[in-house]
């Protein structure tokens, strides 16, 4: 039995709906590890004697965050098989749009086209992501195993790459979800100090006399 024009736009709207309740999901989980992969690095300088006091779980934590970084960028930023990421949201949005926007909104195969162009123009850092995810962080490529050290210097990743992504996904996201019925998201990253007061009482029991630590565990 066919749906009716009204039952076909009523499963768009909730699919879209979905979409970027997932698109949130996932980009504020990407968004949340390049913002505590960056509070990390720049805090080493800072506590870099209270992290040494255990330098295997901090350097297990970054690698970690950063292995996190490369397969969610990839996935969500990269055009391929994935069944969804933030290409298939656009594309949607694009084969969808006078429904989605029925009073226009400034929603335009235009703006649409522009978005796309924005994520293809991040071009080195998703090439970067794509090599890594490839040669080391999903599978091992032997060229890679034997010296990992090739992936710094042929798939770089920067900070301002990083800062770059942060924006395109909240700021695409918001676009459309607030042109749909005027919800914005916020990406505001969780309790990414909390690192901060175990490493202050980390320096504080460093700064009590050997002697007298039992006394203060």
């Amino acid at each position: 039995m066919e749906m009716s024009a009204q039952e076909n736009g009523d499963a768009i709207k909730r699919k879209f709906e979905e979409y970027r309740t997932a698109l949130y999901r996932e980009g504020t989980r990407l968004i949340g590890n390049i913002a505590l992969y960056r509070h990390l690095h720049e805090k080493m300088g800072e506590w870099l004697s209270e992290m040494n006091v255990s330098p295997a779980f901090f350097s297990i934590t970054l690698r970690a965050i950063f292995t996190e970084i490369i397969l969610w960028g990839e996935k969500l930023l990269i055009q391929g098989p994935s069944e969804f990421n933030i290409w298939k949201f656009l594309n949607f949005i694009e084969q969808n749009r006078e429904t989605l926007f029925e009073d226009g909104r400034n929603i335009t195969p235009e703006s649409i086209q522009n978005d796309k162009e924005r994520i293809a123009n991040l071009g080195p850092v998703l090439e970067s992501f794509k090599l890594r995810r490839d040669k080391y962080s999903a599978h091992f490529d032997l060229g890679y195993i034997d010296n990992p050290a090739r992936l710094d210097e042929e798939a770089p990743i920067r900070w301002g790459d990083l800062n770059n992504i942060d924006e395109i996904i909240s700021t695409i996201l918001n676009k459309y979800s607030s042109a749909y019925d005027e919800h914005k998201f916020l990406f505001e990253p969780q309790n990414i100090r909390d690192v901060d007061n175990l490493l202050w009482h980390v320096r504080r029991y460093n700064e009590i006399p050997i002697e007298r630590r039992e006394e203060n565990i």
